[in-house]
């Protein structure tokens, strides 16, 4: 009597599922690194500004900064609205 084996434990759905997992950590990790390159750029406007203040005086905001940030934020929207249309 042959015996039945479980199709989820096959190496091929353990591949698959191997790699889903690495893909998942990845993108964990991008966030992570997104979020501390955010938090970098937050600590140096604040040690600026606070620098300014000390002096007497005040750090404007970088026009081009506020540019990029803008144009990053409007990018990643759209890409999340493409990635939920695809998905649908």
């Amino acid at each position: 009597m042959p015996l039945e084996t479980d199709p989820a434990s096959s190496p091929q759905n353990s591949d698959v599922t191997r790699r889903t997992w690495l893909a998942a950590e990845r993108t964990w990790l991008a966030w992570w690194r997104t979020g501390i390159a955010v938090l970098i750029l937050g600590g140096r406007r604040q040690q600026r500004t606070a620098d300014a203040l000390r002096r007497g005086s005040y750090d404007e905001l970088s026009s081009s900064l506020v540019l990029w940030l803008t144009a990053a934020g409007v990018a990643v929207s759209l890409g999340a609205v493409l990635l939920v249309a695809i998905r649908l």
